[in-house]
């Protein structure tokens, strides 16, 4: 089976806080990313900058690509592509109440503490490791 590509955006806030959203249902309650599925023919870069602006409202400016990494959900392979990426215009705000109930600002330190969607268990991995910087 072909691995669905994903992108998204890393964004914090002065305080180096990273934003995350809550997904919300009844099989799902996990804090995760903005970001998403690529459209056909659409890069990563495309598709996290359209992602943000599709869940939070905001426009961003991607600052640099941060990496990637494969992981399996519920017997389905994925890719994600992480940009680390600047507000440049609007506040956050849930966009799509149908799947997301919450937004919030963490410290790293925090996020041990809260359910995390795959992706974002090892991003924190990768962050703690050194892999990966902002």
């Amino acid at each position: 089976m072909k691995p669905i590509q994903l992108a998204g955006c890393v964004i914090v806030d002065a305080d180096e806080r990273l934003l995350l959203l809550h997904r919300y249902s009844r099989d799902i309650g996990q804090w995760e990313l903005p970001g998403g599925k690529l459209e056909e023919d659409e890069t990563a870069e495309a598709a996290a900058v359209r992602e943000v602006r599709e869940e939070l409202g905001v426009e961003v400016r991607l600052v640099q690509a941060l990496g990637d990494a494969a992981f399996e959900q519920d017997d389905q392979e994925y890719h994600y592509t992480w940009f680390h990426a600047e507000i440049v215009r609007g506040e956050p705000e849930v966009q799509e109440t149908d799947t997301f109930d919450d937004l919030d600002y963490f410290d790293l330190d925090d996020l041990m503490s809260l359910s995390l969607s795959p992706n974002m268990q090892i991003l924190l991995q990768k962050f703690w490791s050194g892999e990966v910087a902002l």
